[in-house]
């Protein structure tokens, strides 16, 4: 392989070097440093997934006589403005978005509007990363942790457990469990959109109608998700004490919440696999 055909060249190379040392500390900041920040480990899984695509899809890629010099760098002037104005402003999100325009600029300027394509699905994956400002956030997690309460509140009750529930609180005999707002789906609602976007990337399903359906249901799935995290976590704490219940095992319930939203998320793609056959079936008959 000749220098030429290799899609890490020098400038390309310096480039990224310096994409990495410019936003390495922000998301080790967000995301890395602690798991209760920002992002929370969910976010570092996705950003990590997408940037790993994103170098994947770069190594596939191969030089273009074409490359989008205007476009890519009034992208790139958009991005470092983007990134400047969240620095001033201490707002996240304007900073980790300008991360995507970077990237698309990269390509642009490399390799040209043709070549960016297979990028798509890395940059909207980090689309799912960015942080949303709390007063935002509120709006949606206040409902959900209030849903999720209610109906696990319901759920112990209709199990025998002497259960009640003040608020977001679940008091559930001698103990107060707090339904906080990692446990309320507002992350695992955007994380769990991103997983089914890679899913069906990587089953290839075509049809922009099943596409839009899965979507939509992301919706109830992360709910019922975390009402089966949270009901494990209650039943835990009730059955061996709050020290077990708040240890790592709190963590894998993490988890367990997405192999159990990914689950559903493939029963209902089967299902509405099975219902489109069926169809075709019934249209030929």
């Amino acid at each position: 392989m000749t220098l030429r055909k290799w899609p890490f060249s020098l400038h390309l190379s310096l480039a990224l070097l310096a994409l990495t040392c410019l936003y390495g500390p922000l998301f080790n900041g967000l995301y890395f440093a602690d798991p209760q920040s920002v992002g929370g480990s969910t976010a570092a899984l996705l950003l990590m997934v997408a940037l790993g695509l994103f170098v994947y899809q770069l190594l596939q890629c191969e030089p273009s006589t074409r490359p989008d010099r205007l476009v890519g760098g009034l992208a790139l002037l958009l991005g470092a403005l983007l990134y400047l104005l969240g620095d001033m402003l201490q707002l996240p999100m304007f900073s980790v978005s300008s991360l995507i325009v970077m990237l698309a600029a990269l390509i642009l300027l490399y390799f040209g509007r043709a070549k960016l394509r297979p990028f798509l699905l890395p940059l909207a994956l980090l689309l799912f990363v960015i942080p949303l400002p709390f007063m935002l956030t509120d709006v949606i997690v206040q409902p959900l942790k209030l849903l999720v309460s209610h109906v696990t509140e319901t759920l112990l009750y209709l199990l025998g457990y002497p259960v009640a529930r003040q608020g977001v609180v679940l008091i559930l005999g001698p103990y107060q469990l707090l339904v906080a707002d990692a446990c309320s789906g507002i992350n695992s609602l955007f994380s769990l959109e991103a997983i089914a976007l890679l899913y069906l990337h990587v089953v290839k399903r075509e049809g922009g109608a099943r596409k839009l359906v899965i979507a939509l249901l992301i919706v109830p799935i992360s709910i019922t998700a975390n009402v089966l995290r949270v009901l494990f976590i209650a039943l835990l704490t009730y059955h061996e004490g709050n020290d077990i219940a708040q240890s790592f095992v709190h963590e894998l319930s993490g988890l367990f919440l997405f192999v159990v939203a990914l689950m559903l998320i493939i029963t209902l793609d089967g299902l509405l696999d099975r219902l489109a056959g069926r169809s075709r079936t019934e249209v030929r008959g």
